[in-house]
């Protein structure tokens, strides 16, 4: 069964031609982007300054398609992912043990554990803000579309510290790799200021649009958020600015809020 009948028999409606369209290209993404998951769980490149373990359960992560429409969607980056919690680990450790696919479980412990985070929360109100500003009229289907990765898929030794040669080993093997899959009307949201020096120059022809890490403590990811709110804002015109470019084969790209100092 496709993910496209499952979809239809789970709504009870038939789809009309430009939704029908979106869960297709979504589909078709969902099984690509699977297939990468699948060999980046099973990496065994152990690169200089990150913490890779798999038989104990220390895998890389954080890939994963969220949403049912296609056309149109965002693609969220972050630096790498945090310390994984020791039942995240054991989670993936038992599944070595059992013969199971850990990519499976990987996304099976990020839909019911990760996801439902005040972290995820936080960057999904401001990506409805900015989809509202694209679609009068958005796909009305299930949820919005949301690739979620990181420039790097391992956690680092040392928090937030990562290797020149980690991040071109990662860059190039993964992450150059799903962007050229998904749809060029995505648009790349980079999380902090170091993902968006790299992503506003290895993606030259994508809008990119970096915002403050949205765990920051000097709170400007919030104040962003509600700048956003206030369609009269500087920051609201700079938006319009960059949203205007990207159906272009050039996006723009551009910082919104406070720069770190």
């Amino acid at each position: 069964m496709t993910f496209f009948t499952r979809f239809s028999s789970r709504s009870g409606r038939s789809l009309n031609a430009e939704q029908r369209k979106a869960v297709e290209v979504a589909d078709s993404l969902r099984n690509e982007i699977g297939l990468i998951g699948s060999r980046m769980v099973k990496c065994k490149e152990n690169c200089r300054g990150i913490s890779c373990d798999l038989n104990n359960g220390r895998i890389p992560r954080c890939l994963y398609l969220d949403g049912d429409a296609g056309s149109f969607g965002f693609i969220v980056v972050g630096l790498n992912p945090g310390k994984a919690k020791d039942k995240e680990e054991e989670a993936y450790k038992n599944a070595l043990k059992e013969g199971k696919d850990r990519y499976f479980v990987f996304t099976e412990y990020f839909r019911k554990h990760v996801l439902p985070s005040k972290y995820y929360k936080n960057i999904r109100e401001m990506l409805e803000i900015i989809q509202k500003r694209l679609h009068d009229k958005p796909l009305r289907l299930t949820k919005m579309p949301i690739l979620w990765t990181e420039l790097v898929k391992c956690q680092s030794v040392k928090n937030g510290s990562l290797n020149d040669n980690t991040l071109r080993m990662c860059l190039n093997k993964y992450l150059k790799e799903e962007i050229r899959l998904v749809p060029g009307e995505w648009i790349i949201i980079a999380n902090g200021r170091k993902t968006y020096d790299v992503c506003v120059v290895v993606f030259e022809n994508r809008v990119v649009i970096g915002i403050p890490h949205c765990t920051s403590s000097r709170g400007h990811f919030k104040k962003l958020v509600e700048k956003l709110k206030n369609s009269k804002s500087t920051t609201n015109k700079q938006l319009e600015e960059l949203l205007k470019s990207h159906k272009s084969k050039h996006g723009l790209a551009g910082w919104l809020g406070a720069k770190p100092k």
